[in-house]
């Protein structure tokens, strides 16, 4: 598959933020026989008619693209194997150790 044909593995979103919506992708980027993530983020709007995609984002932008940040982050995580001997094999896509 050549790179413009490339799709994200996960996409989240997009959620309406009242001047617009927000969406994050998270791609995968394989090397060494290791898969690791990258993940964009773009904020929509609409203007007479025509959708328009922009870099900046306004306050109500701001906490939306922070959940989707943190769901995609937790995404990523699962998809990690546990590495052996390590605290971070126990831990959840929280972040934090696992309740025994």
């Amino acid at each position: 598959m050549s790179e413009s044909q490339k799709r994200p593995v996960k996409s989240l979103g997009p959620v309406w933020t009242g001047a617009g919506c927000v969406e994050v992708a998270v791609w995968a980027n394989s090397s060494d026989n290791r898969t690791k993530h990258s993940v964009t983020w773009r904020r929509t709007y609409k203007v007479d008619g025509n959708w328009k995609e922009t870099q900046s984002l306004f306050e109500g932008d701001l906490l939306p693209l922070a959940r989707l940040l943190e769901r995609a982050w937790e995404w990523i995580v699962t998809q990690q194997p546990p590495k052996e001997g390590t605290e971070s094999a126990e831990r959840t896509a929280t972040g934090s150790p696992r309740s025994r």
